[in-house]
């Protein structure tokens, strides 16, 4: 049975080539969350999510492929969905781990 497939070298990944297609970005299509922070204040993450933990201090969350640390003060989980977390209070930083 001979096999009919091109070879070819310059292998790209079907994220990408959608991507160039529709316009839409690349970690948008491979799920990464989006994350939107306005001053320092609320914090959206776009994307299922689930917390593994949550303190005044600390909130953790993991969005498939990413675990997503947020540190502040009086953090508070104002909303929690299928499409998005909310966290609002003083953050002071928020680091990403894959």
């Amino acid at each position: 049975m001979k096999n009919y497939r091109k070879k070819s070298n310059n292998f790209r990944r079907v994220s990408t080539v959608v991507s160039e297609k529709t316009g839409l970005p690349v970690d948008v299509l491979d799920g990464y969350p989006q994350i939107k922070l306005y001053c320092g204040r609320e914090l959206i993450i776009e994307g299922r999510c689930r917390i593994s933990e949550y303190t005044p201090e600390t909130v953790r969350a993991v969005c498939r492929r990413v675990k997503i640390t947020v540190s502040g003060r009086a953090l508070t989980v104002k909303l929690m969905d299928e499409q998005a977390l909310v966290v609002c209070g003083v953050i002071q930083s928020v680091s990403f781990e894959e």
